[in-house]
């Protein structure tokens, strides 16, 4: 009988430890894949900020606020890739207090990372905050012709808008 008793628990010992392996290696694949979208989301935002075309519409428009959104979700990618990068080794290490601090720091991250699609979306979407600042910056061209650099803009921004509106028509 006694036997019996011992052997029981032996196999619930080791269903047990294949259980905790496997969330274990489930939560290293899954900080694998966090880790990757957050490089994608940095690269994403990256080659917003640094995209010539882009860069030089808002420039020319004086719109840099529409950065803000972008910068704050630059910032959470990288929060995103180090917390995911310090999970895989919690993780492995099975450390308990390490895996308390990487559920608190991804909850701060997604708060972040969220307050700064906000701001994007506010600063890029129909009735947003931004069409002021454009009405504003295009009266003021409009507003001042005698100037080169004021009419030089006014015909770019013609040209952009008039091309991709004949683009998108046909």
């Amino acid at each position: 009988m006694a036997s019996f008793g011992v052997n029981e628990s032996r196999i619930g010992a080791s269903k047990l430890e294949s259980q905790i392996y496997c969330i274990k290696y489930t939560l290293f694949c899954f900080n694998i894949v966090l880790w990757l979208f957050g490089v994608s989301i940095f690269a994403l935002c990256l080659w917003i900020c640094i995209e010539p075309g882009f860069n030089e519409w808002m420039k020319m428009l004086e719109l840099q606020k529409f950065f803000i959104g972008i910068y704050i979700i630059l910032i959470a990618s990288l929060g995103i890739m180090v917390v995911a990068f310090l999970g895989c080794g919690a993780a492995l290490m099975e450390n308990v207090t390490l895996l308390y601090g990487y559920i608190g720091s991804q909850l701060a991250i997604f708060v972040f990372g969220l307050v700064g699609s906000c701001v994007l979306l506010d600063f890029s979407t129909y009735d947003s905050s931004i069409q002021p600042l454009i009405r504003d910056v295009l009266h003021r061209l409009i507003n001042n012709p005698q100037h080169e650099g004021s009419r030089e803009i006014l015909r770019m921004v013609q040209e952009g808008v008039s091309f991709r509106f004949y683009s998108y028509r046909y």
